[in-house]
């Protein structure tokens, strides 16, 4: 996990989630959790009829913060979302190589808590035994989580990563993660998608210098869930050819 040298501006990308929200409510969007903020046209062609990406909100064009974050990236983006999770909930455990395998997946977390984590699969670790303890987990019946009960049972796999709003991250996404807000205030965030180009690995290299620490499990709060979405299973998805 590493995140970026710049900083945005929070109260200015709050405001313009007012805005969005007003164009286009979340359950509009894609499972429900989605806004997509620009206009067809904004995208590269390829993916203009992409799950990810329909309805469109056009909201874009009222979000001078936003578009200037869209138009600095020298590349072509191939998604631009706000995804909004619900208080006491998660995902499931899933992976994003459908996204395709040149396309690069960031976040800014605008509105965000304590209880509000990000779980990425610990590099280099093997899943070995992973989807039998999920499975273990379901056949259990109990879907009520805590953090310490998350640690013990899938901690061996996954780091939990605190991050507050206003800095770009940046994380493998083609390896399995998910969001847990068990906070009582929803966590959104800005979602961006950007093709592969040179201008864009000179970026990583120049913007993303400063890793991000997984929290420890001392530092782990009390909070709860109901992680219901955890009776998908594992979600992998195949890469595009």
């Amino acid at each position: 996990m590493l995140k970026s040298r710049s900083s945005y501006d929070v109260d200015a990308l709050r405001e313009e989630v007012r805005r969005a929200r007003a164009r286009q409510e979340f359950d509009r969007g894609l499972y429900g959790h989605c806004i997509s903020l620009p206009s067809e046209g904004d995208l590269a062609a390829a993916y203009r009829t992409h799950h990810n990406n329909v309805p469109y909100s056009g909201a874009l064009a009222e979000c001078p913060t936003m578009r200037t974050i869209f138009d600095s990236l020298e590349t072509e983006k191939t998604s631009f979302r706000l995804l909004r999770r619900a208080p006491k909930s998660a995902y499931g455990i899933h992976d994003d190589k459908d996204k395709g395998s040149d396309v690069l997946r960031f976040q800014i977390p605008i509105v965000t808590n304590p209880d509000a984590f990000i779980v990425a699969q610990k590099p280099g670790v093997p899943l070995d035994g992973l989807k039998e303890r999920v499975a273990e987990i379901l056949d259990g019946g109990d879907l009520r989580f805590d953090f310490r009960r998350f640690h013990r049972s899938l901690g061996e796999w996954f780091d939990l990563y605190a991050l507050p709003p206003g800095r770009l991250y940046r994380f493998d996404t083609d390896a399995l993660h998910t969001a847990i807000n068990a906070g009582e205030q929803e966590r959104i965030v800005l979602g961006l998608d950007v093709l592969r180009n040179d201008w864009v690995e000179e970026w990583l290299e120049r913007e993303f210098v400063e890793p991000v620490p997984p929290v420890t499990e001392a530092e782990l709060p009390d909070a709860a869930w109901e992680w219901t979405s955890l009776a998908h299973g594992l979600i992998t998805n195949p890469t595009p050819a």
